[in-house]
């Protein structure tokens, strides 16, 4: 057995705290204050061909006439953005260029008509569509749509719509329909188009909407109308088969649902002629954001592509940010453009005003380029999934009750912990479970979760996020979730390709204390009938701690932590005996890494140098990783950019 050693990595930065920032606001190309209540909806952007781009938005929001659309140039590719022009009687709308010329195709305003315009100079002027000659293309119904894409096949110009009918209520009395004309022909024209039937949506199926379709070319050279859904799991699409001639739209079976991540949102696909990929960007749902309403949940852009429109993969997430309820990059509009996507977005994130009114109400139009779009890849297996640790009864009460709350750096008041899964492409065998701190007041997954996934499924190594219930009142809870956590992974070892004898702990701050508690043995088995995962070994076979809590004595401990976790500022001498982790470690406590900064004001370093001595004192393999910048939680990985190589090699030994 290699002997125990101390490290002291003493580094010297002036950078000092730097949050780590899951995701970006882009290139602002407008701004509206959520106290003005005009909100930003129906982001679009069309190229021209000497290379300047074009974006439009319209307003909605009870500040708005449900009517005006604004059109931006940029002539240096989206890096400053000039207003060009105001349309009045313009709403939902898609800009494409074609024939020489830029186009905007929507509706007259909310449940308007529908109608096209044309711009001969690159939209500061346009057409005004005031007849079925000059761009009125329906003048009676009201019709619904987004910036959906328009498709050239077959000598046709192809678009997908919706009417409402009978004329009231979101959703439910949507009518998908596809339009064409022939390309030669003048668009402006009402004349020249030709539409479908109008298709409704059968409430009998799972859902209770379709909208926002998209006509697509398959592979086989056929045409279908990919629908958003407005379904419950949030991750279906609804395909409808469209005839050759354009007069027809159908279902080709009972089920014409497929499985789409991030359906319950608008979303573009289009085709890659280069590879004949087809991508969409869609606001797929992260397992940290599950359990709300996913028609809502837009914090999250995922890049997702399939060959045959039937089976898709999430090929990268691209735009994050952790805060569900008032931040979003939604509707977005993409092109290709060489190896990159450029794309706008309807955008709802903090502005030094108040921010966003909420995530649906956007308060930007922004831009963002994504380089090298083809080559993105998550190193996941499958989509990652969210499974419950107790999925019938659930031992241990601790009176919590109604939805979680999210905000800041994660969850509280959880009453349904859950087990999320993260499985690499090419797995080695070793399997880690991340435990998020929070002071077992909160469940801080926004920064000690994701970021540190990418990393281990890179090295092959299986991640599981635990997101555990918090004591309230009941000390054993935290305990017996991870203790089950542990369990769960075990049992389904040959299932996730995991050796049962590699599965670790990785423990933040409170999370620390936690896995210390489990690398220990602590706690009492968990009550109930017993089954087959149960009878697995509830303690990890390695550990590693950032800047945890440790102890539960008055000189060094976290006093939010103790009590929230004992219920009481003045434990018991036998309740500090048993929760101060560095009492308990034996000769059978796992090869421990701990990683802390001197200048730590949160959770004293003092806390790692005394569970780092108590591991010495036993014999187990263990390193303490010592920085003299970094202060508490994440601002320890950003300061300090040796650590990961570092965690790295010694996770290449367990």
């Amino acid at each position: 057995m290699n002997r125990p050693h101390l490290i002291f990595a003493y580094v010297i930065l002036s950078l000092g705290f730097t949050p780590v920032v899951l995701g970006e606001l882009g290139v602002v190309i407008d701004h509206s204050a959520a106290s003005t209540k005009r909100y930003i909806g129906s982001p679009s952007l069309a190229v021209l061909p000497e290379g300047s781009y074009v974006a439009s938005h319209d307003f909605f929001g009870p500040g708005s006439e449900y009517s005006n659309t604004v059109v931006f140039s940029s002539k240096d590719k989206g890096e400053t953005w000039e207003r060009i022009a105001e349309l009045k009687g313009q709403f939902w709308s898609s800009l494409f260029f074609s024939k020489g010329a830029l186009w905007i195709m929507g509706t007259t305003r909310e449940y308007g008509s529908a109608i096209i315009r044309r711009s001969d100079d690159g939209g500061r002027t346009w057409t005004i569509p005031d007849s079925l000659a000059s761009g009125l293309l329906f003048d009676s119904g009201e019709y619904h749509t987004a910036p959906m894409p328009v498709i050239f096949h077959k000598g046709r110009i192809w678009r997908a719509m919706e009417d409402r009918n009978p004329p009231e209520k979101w959703g439910v009395n949507f009518r998908a329909f596809v339009m064409s004309a022939p390309i030669e022909s003048d668009w402006l024209n009402a004349e020249s188009w030709t539409s479908t039937n109008r298709l409704r949506f059968d409430q009998d199926d799972p859902g209770r909407a379709w909208l926002e379709g998209n006509v697509v070319v398959e592979p086989n050279g056929g045409l279908v109308n990919i629908l958003r859904v407005a379904h419950e799991d949030g991750g279906k699409a609804a395909v409808l088969s469209v005839s050759r001639n354009g007069k027809s739209i159908r279902k080709d079976s009972k089920d014409p649902f497929i499985g789409f991540p991030g359906g319950a949102k608008k979303f573009s696909i289009r085709k890659d002629e280069r590879t004949g990929k087809y991508f969409a960007l869609t606001n797929w749902i992260h397992p940290f954001d599950a359990g709300g309403d996913p028609s809502h949940t837009r914090n999250t852009v995922g890049l997702i592509s399939s060959r045959n429109l039937k089976d898709w993969k999430l090929d990268s997430v691209v735009l994050r940010d952790p805060d569900v309820a008032k931040t979003a990059h939604q509707y977005i509009d993409w092109l290709i453009e060489g190896e990159d996507i450029v794309l706008v977005s309807r955008t709802a994130y903090p502005d030094g005003l108040g921010g966003a009114h909420r995530a649906h109400d956007a308060n930007y139009m922004t831009f963002h380029r994504i380089e090298g779009f083809r080559s993105l890849s998550t190193s996941y297996r499958s989509l990652p999934e969210s499974m419950p640790i107790w999925p019938k009864s659930m031992p241990g009460e601790n009176g919590v009750e109604g939805p979680e709350a999210r905000g800041g750096c994660g969850i509280s008041n959880i009453s349904k912990p859950t087990l999320n899964i993260f499985l690499p492409k090419k797995p080695n065998g070793k399997a880690v479970l991340i435990v998020p701190g929070g002071g077992y007041g909160s469940v801080c997954v926004n920064v000690e979760g994701t970021p540190q996934i990418g990393g281990l499924l890179e090295q092959g190594i299986a991640a599981f996020v635990l997101k555990y219930r918090l004591p309230n009142g009941n000390r054993d809870v935290p305990m017996w979730d991870g203790m089950r956590a542990l369990q769960m992974i075990r049992a389904n070892s040959e299932r996730w390709q995991i050796d049962p004898s590699k599965v670790g702990v990785w423990g933040f701050s409170a999370g620390g204390h936690l896995s210390s508690l489990l690398s220990n043995g602590v706690g009492r088995p968990y009550p109930g009938s017993k089954d087959s995962i149960s009878e697995e070994s509830p303690v990890p076979n390695f550990s590693i701690l950032f800047y945890p809590v440790i102890s539960m004595g008055d000189s060094i401990v976290h006093r939010g932590s103790r009590l929230r976790l004992l219920g009481n500022d003045e434990p018991s001498d036998a309740d500090i005996a048993e929760f101060s982790t560095e009492k308990r470690v034996t000769g059978q406590t796992p090869p421990t890494y701990l990683i802390h900064c001197e200048d730590d004001k949160v959770v004293p370093i003092e806390n790692s140098k005394v569970y780092f001595e108590s591991l010495q004192a036993a014999s187990v393999e263990s390193e303490l990783h010592i920085y003299e910048k970094g202060g508490h939680g994440i601002g320890a990985m950003n300061t300090n950019s040796e650590w990961e190589s570092q965690l790295n090699a010694w996770l290449a030994r367990r």
